[in-house]
């Protein structure tokens, strides 16, 4: 849905900046999808998700990530623990210092569930010329930092 202004007649958006908002619903609807196929709820994918793209952290960290309280996301990783889905270790330095990473087997199997599109994306962004590339590297770049940008002027913002 567009936005309405204030005052007057509807605002008007490029067709790319709709394409955009189009991508973010379906991304929902695929995040839902995920969430059945694995047998978790959206919180705990979301968790999920950030330890798969980013490797082993601690509890603070992944907290921070997900915008949850530690004592939260100790319940988040004690459930996905229980299922199997991820794994605390300590580390070798300072074995007080647990991180939390995704297991062999379910990383396999978010990559099978996410490979195909992914394998996709890919094959669609290294069929144009490098030039092309980099145009739509640079975009979905700025978006992202631009999205970031707009959850954290949301996430400062008191309920009305």
């Amino acid at each position: 849905m567009t936005p309405q202004p204030q005052h007057g007649a509807p605002q008007q958006f490029h067709s790319v900046a709709h394409s955009l908002q189009a991508l973010i619903g379906l991304s929902n609807e695929v995040e839902r999808e995920l969430v059945r196929l694995l047998g978790i709820n959206v919180t705990d994918y979301r968790a999920l998700t950030s330890l798969a793209t980013s490797g082993p952290v601690d509890v603070s960290t992944l907290a921070h990530r997900i915008g949850a309280s530690a004592a939260t996301t100790t319940a988040i990783l004690n459930r996905l623990e229980a299922a199997g889905y991820v794994q605390r270790d300590r580390t070798d330095r300072d074995r007080r210092r647990v991180t939390v990473s995704v297991t062999p087997a379910v990383f396999a199997e978010i990559m099978r569930l996410m490979g195909p599109l992914m394998g996709l994306a890919n094959d669609e962004i290294t069929s144009l010329p490098a030039q092309d590339q980099a145009v739509v590297e640079k975009f979905f770049g700025r978006i992202l930092a631009l999205m970031a940008q707009h959850r954290d002027s949301l996430a400062a913002q008191e309920r009305p």
